[in-house]
């Protein structure tokens, strides 16, 4: 409704392939944890250099459903932030995932 009214929007995610499947109109993905979408706390220029990113592809996106990942910056410090095994919405997606492809190898609709 926001992007209907013509008011353009962009998302910053930790799950870019969430945000394709959900075609959001602008996304721009990011290698932070969750709950550090921005980065880390009280690093102001982390933090800008994310949200300039994000407005610039506000800015110069080709069109809606646009989703870029971002290089830089990346976490650092915990370099084990990752859980050891995925959330369970996540192992629900693979395994979604696997077997759309295991239908589409077989041929099936």
């Amino acid at each position: 409704m926001i992007e209907e009214a013509g008011i353009a929007t962009v998302s910053i995610t930790m799950m870019p392939d969430m945000a394709r499947r959900a075609g959001v109109p602008r996304a721009l993905g990011v290698d932070m944890p969750f709950g550090h979408t921005c980065g880390h706390a009280r690093n102001s220029d982390e933090q800008t250099a994310i949200v300039a990113a994000a407005l610039s592809l506000l800015e110069s996106a080709s069109g809606p459903e646009t989703v870029v990942d971002l290089d830089k910056p990346r976490w650092e410090g915990d370099a084990d932030w990752h859980p050891p095994e995925p959330s369970p919405i996540i192992a629900a997606l693979k395994e979604q995932r696997r077997r759309e492809a295991e239908l589409r190898r077989s041929g099936s609709p």
